[in-house]
């Protein structure tokens, strides 16, 4: 997959629905009916999605939010993005 554009935003894709149940986030991909429930972490990179922030600025505020160096949070951050892309969860 090609390197993601920092400065693009992403949008949650209209073939899920998404929800907090039992203060965890659940995701329902309409499509597969494959439900995937996120970290707190996961939870709030997805919000920042839903928010259309560019994916430099999740970055930013996540590294200010996180006590993690910023090189680590932005790995895992964009492991997570590359995930979600790839299960058609963002687009």
């Amino acid at each position: 997959m090609p390197s993601l554009d920092l400065q693009s935003a992403l949008s949650q894709s209209p073939n899920q629905v998404s929800c907090v149940l039992e203060n965890e986030r659940v995701i329902l991909d309409t499509n597969s009916g494959s439900y995937f429930q996120l970290s707190s972490v996961g939870s709030d990179i997805w919000d920042k999605i839903g928010q259309n922030k560019t994916i430099a600025t999740i970055l930013r505020e996540l590294a200010n939010e996180y006590d993690q160096s910023s090189e680590i949070i932005e790995k895992e951050a964009l492991d997570f993005i590359e995930t979600l892309l790839q299960k058609k969860l963002v687009i």
